[in-house]
């Protein structure tokens, strides 16, 4: 199955509150939001109360993206306001294992995300079967329409080995520079999750919902036959 998930963090927020039921309407079935500490990523996006408002307004599912440095200050906030899946990076300052354990005791679901100048270790197994889903970045962490990384591409397939090698079906998202040029080399590094923001459908002056239909239809014929 493919999932298709908006990043929030790329659209007018002053607009959401009418997209979003539109989005719904198109099969929209998970959201990406982007928090940053402004110190592991030197920016401020969006903010745990956010996820709180958005849940007033949506069932989907709600992800979390931590680029932050403890990302344990924010989990039980989070939690309150409704997270689905809260994903943290391996390149945190805080033991994983113990971050992991605290999210999945709150009945949380667990995402583990990756820059691309981070070489998978092996070494990740031992997280694989507490995790929903892992995020391979294809940018940089934090800013919109930065240049795709193909170093996420690598990450990507070692992510898939792994996997596969422990039979999980964990998600594997790509998240960044995301076009539909670009579909074929990333289903073929085995995602099967789409973190969609400025490269695809949240372009200046574009009708979100109407580019989800488009960007949808094209995206799931590449993955279908990818699969086949």
């Amino acid at each position: 199955m493919l999932l298709l998930a908006p990043s929030l963090a790329c659209m007018n927020p002053l607009t959401m509150k009418e997209i979003i039921p539109l989005l719904d309407a198109e099969g929209v079935s998970v959201y990406h939001i982007d928090i940053c500490d402004g110190h592991f990523a030197k920016t401020f996006l969006l903010y745990p109360q956010f996820v709180a408002y958005l849940r007033e307004i949506t069932n989907s599912r709600l992800d979390v993206h931590l680029y932050c440095t403890n990302p344990s200050y924010y989990i039980d906030e989070l939690v309150d306001c409704g997270a689905d899946t809260i994903i943290i990076h391996y390149e945190c300052n805080e033991a994983v294992d113990t971050v992991v354990q605290k999210i999945m005791d709150k009945k949380v679901s667990v995402g583990l995300g990756f820059l691309p100048s981070t070489e998978i270790p092996d070494s990740i197994v031992q997280f694989v079967p507490s995790l929903r889903m892992v995020v391979a970045n294809t940018v940089g962490p934090a800013y919109a329409g930065q240049p795709f990384d193909s170093r996420g591409l690598r990450n990507m397939k070692k992510v898939k080995e792994l996997l596969t090698m422990v039979g999980s079906s964990a998600e594997l998202a790509a998240d960044g520079g995301i076009n539909e040029a670009r579909l074929p080399a990333l289903f073929s590094g085995g995602a099967n999750h789409l973190v969609l923001g400025t490269s695809s459908i949240i372009k200046a002056n574009a009708d979100i919902p109407l580019a989800m239909h488009h960007f949808r239809q094209v995206a799931e014929f590449c993955y279908a036959s990818n699969q086949g």
